[in-house]
């Protein structure tokens, strides 16, 4: 779960608390992808929720293409005022394929 959905404490039925779930899926998509780029070897960040930070993030392997690298910090950043939204996400993963070489075949 996305950091700010994990710190939420539950309500009461007077006082009712609204959890935003709208931005934990692309959190969860790029601790996925970090996980995948380091061959399940490597925890996205060296200490567990609450402290996620920049300080904290296992950045991905030296052989990571560096906008590939960026979009997974991008999906991970533990500020969800900064993380970005999964339209977003696709719109670089739309992007980087565009850019990718003119023979490249996806099959």
């Amino acid at each position: 779960l996305a950091p700010e959905v994990m710190a939420a404490t539950p309500g009461t039925m007077v006082n009712p608390v609204f959890i935003d779930y709208s931005i934990n899926d692309i959190f969860a998509a790029g601790m996925l992808a970090h996980y995948m780029l380091t061959n399940g070897v490597e925890e996205a960040f060296v200490t567990h929720h609450p402290n996620y930070s920049a300080e904290t993030y296992n950045h991905p392997p030296q052989g990571c293409p560096r906008p590939i690298a960026d979009l997974v910090w991008a999906m991970i950043n533990p500020s969800f005022v900064h993380r970005i939204t999964a339209e977003e996400a696709l719109t670089r993963v739309d992007n980087l394929i565009e850019q990718a070489e003119p023979n490249l075949v996806w099959e």
